[in-house]
């Protein structure tokens, strides 16, 4: 299958609370306003070590250019909603 516009995605600020509680699938879903998700959002690793990280592939095929700072809501599995900002870099 070829992709229109694939990109490598880097998020950061996963290290801090409330930012720590949401999953990958919350992530995936939030990217998804931008584009079809190639590989799923995943936590990036330092040796045996969380980073803070989560990376992920889209194709932004849906005429949108992901910001910087993202602003993002969602809930966790004990029902409370949070507002946060994460920082997103794409290559």
């Amino acid at each position: 299958m070829r992709y229109i516009n694939p990109k490598y995605i880097t998020i950061l600020g996963f290290d801090r609370f409330p930012a720590n509680q949401m999953t990958n699938e919350q992530l995936g879903n939030i990217l998804g306003n931008y584009g079809d998700v190639i590989i799923p959002v995943q936590e990036v690793y330092a040796d045996i070590f969380l980073t803070g990280k989560k990376k992920t592939k889209l194709d932004l095929n849906k005429g949108k250019d992901i910001p910087r700072d993202i602003f993002a809501e969602f809930k966790t599995s004990e029902g409370k909603r949070y507002e946060i900002t994460l920082r997103c870099y794409y290559r």
